[in-house]
């Protein structure tokens, strides 16, 4: 992460609350990343929350296995309501299709219990900075898409030839 500041509301669901109480706190302690966060206890709560939040959910730290839900078929629901929001998978199991399948649903990174620290903070790290990259992308999509019909009117309206665009972007002709 070097100097890069992270930042998002991320959104924690473990139904072992000492677990997801220390995910929360070991976030909060980081410096270089100004977090806020909401723990669910399950999926229906988990779900509550984001519809709630909505788009300003940057990130989804998901038990694989929680009490009333699949935690991939999960992110696949919250996701509906945080389009763009990352996930981290958090799971005791190790299997490899497992993770093959959280990967497969665009799931960031899978995290194996009993996970150190700094393997969580780089990974949720590394998810926000992707997110941040993404939502960059997003408003650079929507300022083109928005500018392009007045480029397009002034190119197609003038001579070719005396067609410029002067220091700051704008046409000139």
């Amino acid at each position: 992460l070097g100097c890069m500041r992270t930042s998002g509301l991320v959104l924690i669901v473990d139904d072992h609350v000492d677990l997801a109480e220390n995910v929360a706190e070991i976030l909060s302690g980081a410096e270089e990343m100004d977090i806020e966060y909401r723990i669910a206890k399950s999926g229906a709560e988990a779900l509550s929350i984001a519809q709630e939040c909505g788009a300003a959910l940057a990130l989804m730290l998901v038990d694989r296995r929680l009490p009333d839900a699949d935690g991939l078929l999960l992110v696949a629901e919250l996701r509906r309501h945080c389009p763009l929001a990352e996930a981290i998978i958090i799971t005791g199991d190790a299997k490899v299709e497992s993770a093959v399948a959280a990967v497969g649903q665009g799931v960031f990174a899978y995290l194996l219990k009993p996970f150190e620290p700094a393997d969580l903070l780089a990974k949720v790290g590394g998810a926000l900075a992707r997110l941040g990259l993404v939502r960059e992308r997003e408003t650079l999509r929507s300022q083109l898409e928005e500018a392009e019909p007045r480029y397009r009117a002034g190119v197609e309206g003038g001579p070719a030839f005396v067609t410029a665009l002067g220091p700051g972007g704008e046409l000139r002709l």
